[in-house]
């Protein structure tokens, strides 16, 4: 057993059904070589595998380690809240159990930069796509960027190039209690960016320190209904929703996205009447809305 000291950096690890993966994730957290004490939380969603034989038995070897079962299935976002709030350090770095860092020094550089620049809510570095299925090799992270600093319209303008296990950012920047209208959506990554990214500017690492998995039963691979996505849908109420929360302060970038994000899942149901229609009534409510506004 290792001496536990405060920690000055909380590892949130989520996890559910990773047994394949969890071993590699957590080896990537523990070769972590620091200046500091960190803390690691895994929350599992009562898996149904051998997750949580996995997690014990490295529970019992490292005491910075802090094993949590849920006690009824919370679902991705009440499991990430939980996790969030039982961290203990001045910042928060997470990651899911089917991700992992390839770098022994990843946490210390996010550490070092955060420190040096106070004013910036989080940061976050390159990540390496790893394809566990075959015949997949979409470009689901754009990470082709030249900048070192980004902002909150980056998060909500460009295509998706945050992974959520290179996140890192300040503890005292997250809203206590975590805010309500998060609840009911497919993930939390994309929301939890805009959040923070709404107090601060965004650093940018621009080195490969981790690996973003891609799977069949990754959360973030959304199944289709017809030729309709939750993904386009699930876009929309999260902007829907952040641009209540941000008292529309950045309605001019989101409206148009969400009217993008309509006309998209139009064009995709064209065979699919009854989503045509539902989607076109959705449209419309949302376009007398706006007019309201």
């Amino acid at each position: 057993m290792m001496n536990q000291q405060k920690p000055l950096v909380s590892i949130c690890l989520i996890t559910y059904n990773h047994e394949k993966f969890i071993h590699q994730a957590l080896h990537g957290i523990l070769m972590q070589k620091t200046s500091f004490p960190f803390e690691i939380i895994i929350s599992n969603d009562l898996s149904t595998d051998s997750t949580e034989k996995i997690a014990l038995k490295y529970e019992e070897t490292d005491d910075r380690i802090r094993y949590y079962n849920t006690k009824r299935q919370l679902g991705v976002i009440g499991n990430w809240i939980k996790c969030l709030e039982l961290a203990n350090g001045k910042y928060v770095s997470v990651i899911e159990g089917d991700d992992f860092w390839t770098d022994s020094s990843k946490l210390q550089k996010q550490f070092d930069f955060l420190e040096q620049n106070p004013k910036y809510s989080f940061c976050f570095h390159k990540l390496k796509m790893i394809f566990d299925r075959e015949n997949d090799k979409e470009q689901y992270l754009f990470q082709d960027l030249t900048e070192s600093v980004y902002s909150i319209e980056d998060v909500l303008s460009k295509p998706w190039f945050i992974g959520t296990c290179s996140i890192f950012f300040r503890k005292s920047f997250l809203p206590h209690p975590f805010p309500n209208w998060v609840q009911g959506l497919k993930a939390i990554d994309k929301p939890l960016q805009l959040i923070l990214g709404d107090i601060g500017p965004i650093g940018f690492i621009n080195e490969t320190l981790g690996v973003y998995r891609i799977h069949n039963n990754g959360i973030s691979q959304i199944n289709w209904l017809g030729k309709e996505r939750l993904f386009e849908k699930s876009n929309i109420t999260i902007y829907e929703r952040f641009n209540n929360y941000s008292k529309r302060k950045y309605n001019s970038i989101i409206d148009p996205l969400i009217c993008k994000y309509y006309l998209d899942l139009i064009k995709k149901n064209n065979d699919y009447k009854k989503d045509l229609t539902i989607i076109k009534l959705y449209f419309l409510y949302y376009r007398i809305k706006r007019k309201l506004y």
